[in-house]
């Protein structure tokens, strides 16, 4: 009986020790978006469309706008800071015309098809690249319509 009881009791220290030996699991962190677009290409909801036309000029509210149009009605503007061709490097998206000014590096993305119009939510977009050589780009960013509609895009583009 004693060996008994000595049996159980080195079983239930053993139990304990090996699950103080278990170390907690880390939480899975999600890997960032991949796109694979080429130059002049959107994606909208993963389908791709080719850009047919870019059009850039400095506006009197002293952004920079740049449009990239699919068809008639439906294309992707950009408005940058300043009224020259951006500089390399991250932008901040923002859903707030206004918050786009020269002192920041804030950029307006709209997305329009058909009179109805997206405005991207956040995220960041990409500039490489010097003068009408520049490469816009951003990956997978959620545009809203006033209504409430959503929208997942992607682009990659040049000011050619």
């Amino acid at each position: 009986m004693k060996i008994f009881k000595l049996l159980l009791i080195l079983l239930f220290c053993s139990s304990v020790w090996s699950s103080c030996d278990k170390k907690p699991e880390e939480p899975e962190v999600p890997p960032p978006p991949v796109c694979s677009l080429t130059l002049s290409q959107l994606a909208i909801n993963e389908v791709v469309d080719v850009i047919k036309k870019d059009t850039s000029y400095a506006t009197a509210n002293n952004t920079y706008y740049t449009e990239h149009t699919i068809s008639v009605g439906e294309g992707v503007s950009f408005d940058f800071p300043k009224i020259v061709i951006p500089a390399e490097g991250e932008y901040t998206v923002t859903k707030v015309y206004t918050d786009v000014k020269p002192t920041t590096k804030y950029v307006y993305i709209q997305y329009y098809h058909a009179g109805d119009v997206y405005i991207a939510q956040s995220g960041n977009v990409t500039v490489s690249g010097f003068g009408i050589d520049i490469v816009i780009e951003f990956c997978k960013l959620v545009f809203r319509n006033s209504g409430g509609d959503e929208l997942t895009i992607s682009f990659k583009s040049d000011l050619k």
